[in-house]
């Protein structure tokens, strides 16, 4: 029968890199791509039907089950299991990222004069993308310099200064507080890629 469905959510909230910070949204293209996607499948004349529902990953709640229930309740999934999902998936979600922010430390430690390291600073969408960042990890390596993924700085470690605590985009949070630990870090360094004018 092929394809039926395709879940791709709407996501609200991202979990708080802080408690202080107000909130933790993700920019527009990620949280628009669900709807782009359905425009497109429908144009394309396909019969697949998108599950988009609203996420909202800063607390997972029996409401928030609730209200993704509403969207596969269809397909033989009851709230309880739902629910069992969202913590699970958040429970696995913050295992990878603690293990990514762990092993950024060691790496971190080991930056010096003889050593030198840069953050590849910017949205996942620009800075994991072979093509978008036009291999620039790579060429880093072929100097001898260590590129370290922004993901892996220990961005729990520092806070924002200088009243930037009400930024609401993750992202822009995340490069911020990036930003000001490569200030404190000799010899660490950044490439900022980026397009779209974001």
């Amino acid at each position: 029968a092929g394809v039926t469905h395709l879940f791709a959510p709407t996501v609200l909230q991202l979990p708080k890199l802080r408690d202080e910070y107000d909130e933790s949204v993700p920019c527009p293209y990620v949280s628009t791509f669900p709807h782009s996607l359905a425009a497109a499948v429908a144009s394309a004349g396909h019969n697949v039907k998108i599950l988009a529902p609203p996420v909202d990953l800063a607390g997972i709640s029996r409401r928030s089950a609730r209200r993704m229930h509403e969207y596969f309740k269809d397909l033989g999934v009851t709230e309880d299991t739902m629910l069992d999902a969202l913590k699970a998936g958040m429970r696995a979600q913050q295992a990878f990222e603690k293990a990514l922010s762990d092993r950024g430390r060691e790496v971190l430690e080991k930056v010096g004069a003889d050593a030198p390291a840069v953050v590849i600073i910017g949205r996942a969408y620009n800075t994991c993308d072979k093509a978008v960042n036009m291999q620039a990890p790579a060429r880093f390596r072929e100097l001898g310099i260590l590129p370290i993924p922004l993901d892996m700085i220990p961005l729990k470690s520092a806070s924002l200064s200088g009243g930037f605590q009400t930024l609401s985009r993750r992202s822009d949070q995340k490069i911020l507080i990036a930003a000001e630990i490569i200030r404190d870090t000799p010899h660490l360094h950044a490439c900022y890629v980026t397009n779209f004018g974001c």
